[in-house]
């Protein structure tokens, strides 16, 4: 591939998934929350004999997906007629945060090349806006770190050239096997009734587990997504999850997404009044997800504005599931 990983979650996190399969017969997988298609591209589009489904709210992300799924060939010449430069990525940030905001004068074929650029581009592989406080492009005052910056540049910027129309191809066969939605999965809570059906929900983290102050998110200009969630979206998804469990409509296989900071001896600390952790009421069982990408990585949770010295911790990434694995 011509990223580390395509997306967030990398190929040793979703090979952990897969010891996770349901144990009982499902004729559709559903990907709830598609962002960049790690979970689809990786998991759902390999299986056979199944319907797959996939649900995104961010239009640019979307127009993508579905452009390599029908028209990979003009994306790739779309490719073919651009060299990269500190104008060509400002462009992309712009023209895909205005076609999310509405603003739909922009061809089809350039939305998708766009968000490709922002995709490869970022520091992690994510093209949110968390990604891009690293971004490549960071005007550093430290020397030391704009050095850095500008020797990932370089690199990305060869293997995007070299590798990024292999990425094309494949995902152009696998999406084939894929309707993409743009819609919040939200929407369709029917399918959460269906018992031979799977559904992975990896939603935005919450604010506080990217290490945002809640109570001072409006300055924040980097939230993470183009197209976010809410805490109150989180409460209301969460609690719709335990409604339909408690009234026995909850039939489909769940799996939820979540991360949780480690203390110095390596537990899980879950915060009090963690609402995802009130799923273990609810028939779901928590598993811990090993995956060094992820695990290396830190919250930063205290005084994040500034003040006494931030207190950092190691995540790591958990799901919620209410079925039986294999």
């Amino acid at each position: 591939m011509a990223i580390a990983f395509w997306g967030r979650k990398s190929k040793e996190y979703m090979q952990q998934l897969l010891k996770l399969f349901p144990l009982e017969e499902i004729d559709m997988v559903v990907d709830a929350c598609m962002g960049s298609g790690s979970f689809s591209r990786n998991i759902s589009c390999q299986l056979v004999g199944v319907k797959r489904i996939a649900f995104e709210l961010d239009k640019s992300l979307v127009t993508m997906h579905q452009e390599i799924k029908s028209n990979a060939d003009k994306v790739l010449q779309k490719m073919l007629e651009c060299s990269f430069s500190d104008e060509l990525y400002l462009y992309c940030r712009r023209i895909t945060r205005e076609f999310n905001n509405g603003k739909t004068s922009y061809d089809r074929i350039e939305i998708a090349f766009a968000e490709l650029v922002l995709l490869y581009f970022s520091y992690n592989s994510m093209r949110g806006n968390v990604a891009r406080r690293f971004d490549s492009y960071t005007k550093y005052d430290n020397e030391r770190k704009y050095n850095e910056a500008k020797y990932h540049l370089e690199h990305i910027k060869n293997r995007f050239w070299l590798k990024a129309p292999s990425d094309i191809i494949d995902l152009n066969s696998k999406w084939q096997r894929l309707d993409i939605v743009n819609d919040s999965f939200m929407n369709h809570t029917d399918l959460w009734e269906n018992e031979k059906c799977w559904i992975y929900i990896d939603t935005p983290y919450e604010l506080h587990k990217r290490g945002i102050n809640e109570e001072k998110v409006h300055n924040y200009k980097n939230l993470g997504y183009d197209v976010d969630m809410s805490t109150e979206e989180h409460e209301l998804f969460i609690s719709k999850i335990i409604q339909y469990a408690t009234e026995d409509r909850l039939r489909a296989k769940i799996m939820i997404c979540t991360n949780y900071e480690l203390d110095d001896k390596g537990q899980i600390i879950v915060p009090k009044n963690d609402r995802y952790a009130r799923l273990l009421e609810y028939g779901f069982t928590r598993k811990m997800i090993e995956d060094k990408a992820c695990s290396n990585t830190y919250i930063c949770t205290k005084n994040r504005d500034g003040g006494a010295k931030r207190k950092c911790h190691r995540k790591i990434e958990a799901v919620y599931i209410n079925y039986t694995t294999i």
